[in-house]
């Protein structure tokens, strides 16, 4: 086992509130991008909400590769 009950918690509550920063992201990004004109702009609008997405699976594995990496 890699986390402990507590720490279990601690990542779950980061995970939630992970979402809801994600969540506003994607409206602030859809409000920006329903501003502009043009059909690059689809494609830019996904990027945006799939690099954020990218971002925190990228940290997420990090973290376990530490602790998996530095259990005793």
């Amino acid at each position: 086992m890699i986390l402990d009950k507590d720490s279990k918690a601690v990542l779950k509550s980061a995970q939630v509130e992970w979402i809801k920063f994600r969540d506003l992201e994607f409206r602030n990004i859809a409000n920006i991008f329903s501003k502009i004109q043009g059909t690059m702009y689809t494609t830019m609008h996904s990027a945006s909400k799939n690099e954020i997405v990218k971002r925190r699976a990228l940290d997420l594995k990090e973290y376990y590769e530490l602790l998996k990496d530095n259990r005793y």
